[in-house]
């Protein structure tokens, strides 16, 4: 009678690296937040449209790491052989 190891389920590590996306992803804009008066005055644009800069960044950074996620999704299916995809 053989036993297959049951393949562990890392969830701590799964919640550092969602933690640390998330850090970063707030970081990220914060930067942006104290870089907007520059941008402002090198692009000329309003305080209104600024706005939309930094929504436009969220929105494209925040697709980036779904993508990412999606890939990282991916290519485990067909990395892994079919005893680990349950």
């Amino acid at each position: 009678m053989t036993t297959e190891p049951v393949p562990q389920v890392y969830r701590w590590r799964a919640f550092a690296v969602l933690a640390v996306s998330f850090f970063m992803t707030i970081i990220d804009l914060a930067i942006v937040n104290v870089a907007l008066p520059t941008i402002g005055r090198n692009l000329h644009v309003s305080e209104s449209d600024l706005q939309w800069v930094v929504t436009a960044y969220g929105i494209t950074f925040g697709g980036f790491l779904l993508l990412g996620g999606g890939c990282r999704g991916w290519a485990r299916l067909w990395s892994c052989p079919r005893r680990c995809r349950s």
